[in-house]
């Protein structure tokens, strides 16, 4: 593998990635906000602390939901899909964010990455390429995933607020 010293990305490409580095920490704070109101309204029993990486996150919310009343969550089935999709897209996030560039396309709009996937003992490569129309597109998805994680946030807040009022 050659490491090539220039060029750099072209500055559409960096807005492209930043974009999609902002709009998943929005997705991440709603992840956040719908996790801390299922720890509070009493889902801590399979979890010490509230979950830190994106997996536990997930691996939390499935298992508080697969618990919760239907009626102060809403569609548990979309829920679960809504889970599925943030993993799935997780992924194009990580090997965005993680990938290291090794070639660039001669007008820089597209450059091939790799990502080093960690297991027990080693590593391996993932070889990724992405164009700036790909990750604007992975930039958008995750805004939509972010405010859905806000819609569902803010409504099993009120949710459960209503149920232990009643």
């Amino acid at each position: 593998m050659t490491l090539e010293k220039e060029p750099i990305f072209d500055e559409k490409m960096l807005a492209a990635i930043g974009e999609l580095a902002v709009n998943w920490a929005h997705l991440e704070f709603g992840l956040d906000a719908i996790i801390l109101v299922l720890y509070k309204a009493g889902f801590s029993e399979f979890q010490s602390e509230l979950p830190r990486s994106l997996s536990r996150k997930l691996d939390f919310l499935r298992e508080a939901l697969k618990r919760a009343d239907p009626s102060a969550v809403g569609d548990i089935a979309s829920a679960f899909a809504f889970i599925e999709t943030i993993r799935a897209e997780s992924e194009t996030r990580h090997d965005i964010i993680h990938g290291f560039p090794i070639h660039y396309s001669q007008d820089l709009t597209e450059v091939d990455l790799v990502r080093l996937l960690v297991q027990k003992d080693t590593w391996k490569q993932r070889y990724v390429s992405i164009s700036i129309a790909g990750v604007m597109n992975a930039a958008s998805r995750a805004f939509d995933l972010a405010a859905k994680a806000h819609d569902m946030a803010e409504r099993m807040t009120k949710g459960f607020l209503s149920a232990q009022t009643t």
